[in-house]
């Protein structure tokens, strides 16, 4: 719970003091940093260490220690998967896409040198696909749908976009019968079982612990605890202990009931709904609004489609960076929308 305000407090520090150029250009520098040093830190365990990395204050007391507990397994050269610096491929997929989305909207809105810019968007692409991440591809897919729904959005008049919203809606009525109808197949072609990699049997611990207190829940916690009731062996699958739901809305549930994901929901599709309009209005900075496009006005809506993606199969919307992001996100679009400013 500390840990929680921390991080809050954080985010609205950030969302506060920096102005939304500053905040492009803080993103950007912080996403080269985590890629250049996991790209560094992958080399050397690749080339000078030549096998896995594992915590080195632990003794598992087997060799045969399960893939997630290793830092890196020294597979750069090999085409991945590879962690980086954060020990995590989904994790480091999932900044390698953030890096994609912020160093496009820099390049898009020439607040960074075009040849260093290309550097480093090629860069994100390849952290990207050597993290072999499932859950990052499908982020990647509804970042590109928003892009191109809010592309569609400005080239029409607000009042004519009907036709838009409908096949948006079709679009997600698709999708979602064909993950029932054919999710064998669809998670073949991402490399994954049929139960996601275990998420089922989590999801069915989850549910069944959450419907014990289905209003209120267990209590906040964050992380979860697992030496601590009911937290403890909630989620194991192949001698590897999970702190997460790997599902952010069953997470919240579990901890607050049906009370708190009315709350989550609130704040989450609040920030799209504002960050959507601030994608596709043009920008009105005086009576009529005339002003150009900025690029940089995608970027609230493309972040949070990474995020309410990556929320179906994971938790870390509620915690750490995505949490930030998500705090940040939501100060700075209601901040743009009373009281708006010029932006990249």
């Amino acid at each position: 719970m500390a840990l929680q305000l921390i991080t809050t407090l954080a985010a609205l520090f950030l969302a506060v003091t920096l102005t939304w150029p500053e905040l492009l250009r803080t993103l950007g520098s912080a996403l080269r940093w985590v890629l250049a040093l996991s790209l560094v830190f992958e080399l050397f365990v690749a080339v000078v260490v030549q096998h896995g990395v594992l915590p080195f204050f632990v003794d598992y007391g087997t060799n045969d220690v399960p893939n997630a507990f290793y830092w890196s397994r020294g597979l750069l050269l090999a085409g991945g998967p590879i962690e980086g610096i954060v020990a995590n491929r989904n994790l480091l997929g999932f900044i390698a896409l953030t890096a994609i989305i912020v160093f496009a909207v820099q390049l898009r809105a020439h607040t960074v040198k075009r040849n260093a810019g290309l550097v480093w968007l090629a860069l994100a692409i390849g952290m990207l696909l050597l993290t072999r991440s499932a859950t990052v591809t499908v982020s990647l897919v509804a970042v590109v749908a928003a892009l191109l729904f809010a592309l569609w959005a400005r080239r029409v008049h607000d009042q004519h976009r009907r036709p838009l919203y409908a096949v948006a809606a079709a679009s997600v009525l698709a999708v979602t019968a064909a993950l029932a109808l054919f999710s064998g197949q669809l998670f073949g072609l991402l490399g994954r079982s049929d139960d996601l990699t275990g998420r089922f049997d989590i999801w069915a611990s989850v549910t069944h612990l959450a419907l014990e207190r289905p209003v209120f829940g267990w209590g906040w916690v964050s992380y979860w605890v697992p030496w601590v009731e009911p937290f403890n062996d909630l989620a194991v699958r192949k001698g590897v202990t999970y702190l997460q739901a790997h599902n952010a809305w069953l997470d919240v549930w579990l901890q607050l009931g049906i009370i708190g994901v009315i709350l989550f929901a609130a704040l989450v599709f609040s920030t799209l709904w504002r960050a959507w309009f601030l994608a596709v209005d043009r920008p009105r900075l005086g009576v009529k609004d005339t002003e150009p496009f900025a690029a940089s006005a995608l970027l609230p809506l493309l972040l949070l489609a990474a995020l309410i993606a990556q929320s179906i199969a994971e938790s870390r919307m509620l915690i750490e960076s995505g949490w930030v992001i998500l705090i940040v996100l939501a100060v700075v679009t209601k901040r743009q929308q009373h009281a708006p400013r010029p932006m990249p």
